[in-house]
């Protein structure tokens, strides 16, 4: 019989589901005692790609119109 950690309640911040999934990953290999490398590499690329998109909806919201007026 298999024993899950499952916990329900709102996330400390947003995750996007490729976050996730190659976390979840990371997680797995650990626990196998595989390399995690590959992955922790491609996590942090994905993560360098989405700061530009993530860091104009984070932005005041002043910015944001103010951008889009110049665009």
């Amino acid at each position: 019989m298999r024993h899950y950690n499952i916990v329900f309640r709102a996330p400390l911040t947003d995750v996007c589901n490729t976050c996730e999934k190659l976390e979840t990953q990371i997680s797995s290999l650990q626990k196998d005692g595989q390399d995690t490398s590959d992955v922790r590499n491609t996590l942090r690329e994905h993560k360098a790609i989405a700061q530009v998109p993530r860091a104009f909806f984070t932005s005041p919201f002043d910015t944001r119109s103010h951008h889009m007026m110049n665009t």
